[in-house]
């Protein structure tokens, strides 16, 4: 197939959406309900929605608990936009690369038509960090928020802010006043809000920097002569694509081929000059967890036996040290035999981190940045009031910068009991739990007990050890799962 003639809205106005959000309300809605009847749920199989029903995949784990993607366990993508270093998960960057240039055989054999975005994949974006989007959220929207409208427009407010202590007072009327309208504060709220990209998870690569509201542009560029060839040839590297962005392409972690990226295939060979001899492969596999070799087999799944996948490959156990394919972490992975659950649960168990662990130790970081940021940006209040023996006077005051270990659990001021009723009030508040004041007392006193073992008599558990159960006691019975 050399080229395609592409239809025109004009030619066929029922196959066009017009859709974006430059529309108002209704007729962005009639448009997006267009695009609904062009793109339908069977045209093809392996589609995913994660502007909908799968907003959370890859962020949230089989717990439902909000998790971050491990940095260690990155690769690089081969076939990125010019000048870009991009990177997703190990096995999916495995899984990108075969099916790229399984497209790139395609094309050049006159199976697919050239004149097509799919025809010339490469990746404009892929995996970004949750620490820099939290960073970037918690400064411009969180903290400008605070500082320039919720105290810099009540001057009584800013006023009552001398110390970290006075800061943290004023900061938890903000929170329960604007944050349960405004948005998150914890890392595990970011995550579960609509703030993050699901390209923190690293199971997305999208082969585009086009905007995803518009809906014209998605169906002329990508919903062309290919697209149902290409849906079909994703799948066979364990890809779905997302039915509302069809640039966006998924690791399906229940996918008997994704499975095989996991736990490897037979080996077959190796690319010529990857290596010269096994010894050598043998001190490059000790020194590096990537080593610049390039194993390779074929896949097991019926039907797919002549795709060929490069697959990852370590060294086993002593004694026998002997090459293995796949990566070491998901070996339990069923290649076909294994739930999707089973599957997930294997990955997120290997590579990612829950981020309610942490989300305290991120919150006390960010308020004293914040309350720090205020006394060097503004040192000192000027107070016009009654004083001593009734006198109105004008007093200049100073704020006092706060200690570098204010948060700390052992030698701060404000220790496990501060950290366990703010993680209580926040994590309750972003998930909209509601409950009166007596039934926070009891959740609080229950906690507190957890944390106070370490005071009793012949207690053999640290300070840290019962904060953390503390802590695991409040995320699993009183939080729980994200729905």
């Amino acid at each position: 197939m050399a080229t395609q003639r592409k239809r025109t809205p004009a030619e066929s106005p029922s196959l066009y959406s017009y859709g974006s959000n430059r529309l108002s309300t209704e007729p962005v809605y009639r448009q997006r309900l267009k695009y609904d009847t062009i793109f339908k749920p069977d045209l093809i199989p392996n589609y995913i929605e994660t502007w909908g029903t799968d907003a959370a995949y890859g962020k949230i784990n089989t717990l439902g608990n909000a998790v971050s993607l491990d940095a260690a366990y990155v690769k690089p993508l081969r076939y990125t936009r010019e000048g870009t270093s991009l990177y997703a998960l190990a096995f999916v960057a495995d899984a990108w690369r075969d099916f790229v240039e399984r497209v790139q055989n395609e094309v050049s054999s006159d199976r697919m038509y050239r004149n097509s975005p799919w025809a010339d994949m490469v990746a404009h974006r892929a995996w970004v960090g949750v620490d820099d989007k939290y960073n970037e959220y918690m400064r411009n929207q969180v903290y400008d928020s605070f500082r320039k409208i919720y105290v810099g427009e009540v001057p009584l407010r800013n006023k009552r802010i001398l110390n970290l202590n006075s800061f943290l007072e004023v900061f938890s009327e903000y929170m329960s006043e604007v944050i349960s309208d405004a948005g998150p504060l914890t890392r595990s709220g970011f995550i579960e809000s609509s703030y993050t990209t699901p390209l923190i998870s690293g199971l997305v690569i999208e082969i585009a920097s086009d905007p995803y509201d518009d809906d014209l542009n998605k169906i002329q560029k990508y919903l062309d002569g290919n697209f149902i060839y290409v849906a079909h040839l994703a799948a066979q590297y364990g890809f779905l694509i997302d039915r509302n962005i069809p640039f966006r392409l998924v690791a399906d972690l229940g996918s008997p081929a994704m499975k095989e990226y996991m736990k490897g295939v037979d080996i077959v060979g190796f690319e010529q000059n990857s290596i010269n001899s096994l010894g050598e492969c043998e001190k490059l596999l000790e020194k590096s967890p990537r080593p610049p070799i390039d194993a390779f087999g074929y896949s097991k799944i019926p039907g797919l036996e002549s795709v060929r996948r490069h697959v990852n490959v370590f060294l086993g156990e002593h004694p026998n040290r002997r090459i293995t394919p796949g990566y070491a972490a998901l070996q339990s992975v069923v290649p076909i035999g294994s739930s999707q659950s089973h599957t997930s649960n294997q990955v997120f168990q290997a590579y990612y981190n829950e981020t309610w662990v942490t989300d305290m130790e991120y919150v006390g970081a960010y308020l004293k940045a914040m309350y720090n940021a205020l006394v060097t940006t503004a040192p000192i209040v000027s107070d016009r009031r009654l004083w001593e023996k009734c006198r109105m006077e004008t007093r200049i005051l100073k704020r006092l910068p706060s200690s570098p270990d204010a948060f700390d659990l052992v030698t701060g001021s404000f220790q496990e009991r501060w950290s366990l009723r703010s993680f209580y009030a926040l994590r309750t508040i972003e998930r909209g739990v509601i409950k009166d004041d007596q039934q926070r007392m009891a959740d609080l006193e229950e906690a507190f007990a957890i944390s106070d073992a370490p005071r009793r008599e012949g207690s053999p558990i640290t300070t840290l050890e019962a904060y953390e159960s503390a802590l695991a006691h409040i995320q699993e019975t009183i939080i729980g799962p994200f729905q």
